[in-house]
């Protein structure tokens, strides 16, 4: 083969490859996380040259995100014939188990996040049951007890899996352990409704932004505590049920939220216009799917930074309808549509919308261009 010209790929610096790689394609990031996993057919860009071998792998190793049990195999005896791979990687998202967490995956799961240095997001979507969280107790059988501490001052977002108890209405560990964590997701939880709550409150987490609830929500049985962490912004309920006790939480009433993010959440005994009226006295950015943006538009803030729409494939119509209305009333600098389906055919009507209203539009159609072409046919 003909020896490279100078000035090509394999002569560019690391610190240019590093730059370079960032724009490969990546899974969406969970929620409340910075990072999102390189897909795997771009992990062959580690093989390519010796020139690209360290850039291509920091890349490669910064988030990862297995998505099968054999997948994380495969990872952890990565790690085990490669240790300089371990302080490489800072996001670690687990895949999801059953009720049930077999002591084979346990024991795989505990040897992956003991080997690794400097995490600062993790998400295991089995229970998180030992120290520091003397006050969470595994259902029998189920669960996984994973220790955290060594990444007590790396850690920066974490997801809580369900499976998990709560005696109180936290436990003062975590603010004295993870002193960094900016965002936390607490993913079906149980908290019990007769706990007797911690007097005095547990400590603040004194970095924490956002609290995502995922599933189910506690909101309220956390609000006394939630009120304390001084730099809490964000609050984001998702796949939950809303009950009338959201009217009366504190978290809202002190207009400290400033992003509210509800998303395929179901309201039982609720006046969700009247809880609009008080959740949004002070937010400046709203995330919502569309059939809840149809059905409260006219509650929305009249002035916001950010709206973004979590489209589903029903009611296309009813969706520009509704944001030609609210776009005459108010003033939105910037609209975001997230996609997981095919709508090509109403995205002209979109376009024109946000044109004629002179609001920014961006779509985040990530997942949508990983489907195959088959899911991509119109319906």
């Amino acid at each position: 083969s003909k020896p490279a010209i100078p000035g090509t790929a394999n002569y560019l610096p690391p610190e240019i490859l590093e730059l370079v790689f960032q724009y490969l394609p990546r899974r969406p990031p969970c929620h409340g996380f910075q990072r999102g996993s390189l897909l795997t057919e771009c992990w062959s860009i580690v093989r390519v040259c010796r020139s690209w071998y360290g850039p291509a792998t920091r890349a490669a190793y910064e988030a990862v995100s297995p998505q099968t049990y054999a997948a994380t195999v495969k990872f952890s005896k990565a790690l085990e014939r490669g240790p300089h791979l371990q302080s490489l990687v800072k996001t670690l998202v687990l895949p999801t188990r059953g009720r049930r967490c077999p002591p084979t995956v346990t024991k795989l799961y505990l040897q992956i996040v003991d080997k690794l240095n400097v995490l600062e997001e993790v998400r295991v979507a089995v229970a998180i049951a030992t120290v520091p969280f003397s006050g969470i107790a595994p259902v029998e059988e189920e669960g996984l007890p994973l220790e955290l501490t060594n990444h007590r001052d790396t850690l920066t977002a974490l997801c809580l899996h369900k499976f998990v108890s709560f005696a109180g209405p936290f436990d003062p560990a975590i603010a004295e352990t993870f002193r960094n964590l900016q965002f936390l997701d607490l993913e079906g939880f149980r908290i019990d409704e007769n706990a007797v709550f911690l007097d005095p409150l547990p400590p603040p987490l004194l970095q924490l932004r956002a609290v995502a609830f995922t599933y189910r929500n506690v909101a309220h049985m956390l609000d006394g505590w939630l009120i304390t962490c001084p730099n809490l912004t964000g609050l984001r309920f998702r796949k939950t049920v809303l009950k009338n006790n959201m009217m009366t939480l504190k978290v809202l009433s002190h207009h400290k939220i400033t992003h509210l993010s509800i998303l395929s959440c179901i309201c039982w005994q609720m006046h969700l216009p009247g809880f609009f009226s008080v959740a949004f006295s002070n937010v400046k950015r709203v995330e919502l799917s569309t059939t809840t943006f149809v059905a409260s538009w006219a509650q929305l803030p009249l002035a916001l930074e950010h709206l973004r729409l979590e489209y589903t494939q029903r009611g296309a119509q009813d969706l520009i309808t509704a944001l030609d209305s609210y776009l005459k009333i108010a003033v939105v600098d910037a609209i975001f549509l997230s996609i997981e389906t095919h709508f090509f055919w109403f995205e002209g009507s979109l376009v024109a919308l946000c044109r004629k209203h002179s609001v920014k539009l961006e779509i985040d159609s990530t997942l949508l261009r990983h489907l195959s072409k088959r899911d991509l046919r119109p319906t």
